[in-house]
């Protein structure tokens, strides 16, 4: 997974880490939300193309993916708020049937 991964990010400013068990954590500079889908749906892709077995899931065959993305919208945002953005998204597309990408909801900036 983490092969996959590397070969979907490509600029300087994209990086990939694993973080915890079976999460990974991908962190694009300079990305909204649609160049974030983009990437996530490469990574689907060529997850689905790469058929990876999955010999104790009861779900399905092959490994799949459920991402949450989280961007950075015009309030400044820590990373720790961004990274607790990103992991309700994720919990949000396991609860939705899994092997699906879920965008945060962007907080209302109050000038």
């Amino acid at each position: 997974i983490s092969s996959i991964l590397q070969k979907q990010i490509n600029r300087e400013t994209d990086y990939a880490f694993r973080y915890g068990g079976e999460e990974f954590l991908l962190m694009l500079g300079f990305t909204d939300s649609l160049g974030a889908n983009i990437v996530a749906s490469r990574i689907n892709k060529a997850l689905h193309e790469a058929k990876l077995p999955h010999c104790k899931s009861p779900i399905n065959q092959y490994i799949t993916v459920s991402m949450g993305i989280a961007t950075i919208s015009d309030k400044e945002c820590t990373f720790l708020e961004l990274l607790d953005k990103s992991d309700k998204a994720l919990y949000v597309a396991k609860e939705s049937g899994r092997n699906t990408i879920i965008h945060s909801r962007p907080e209302k900036v109050m000038s």
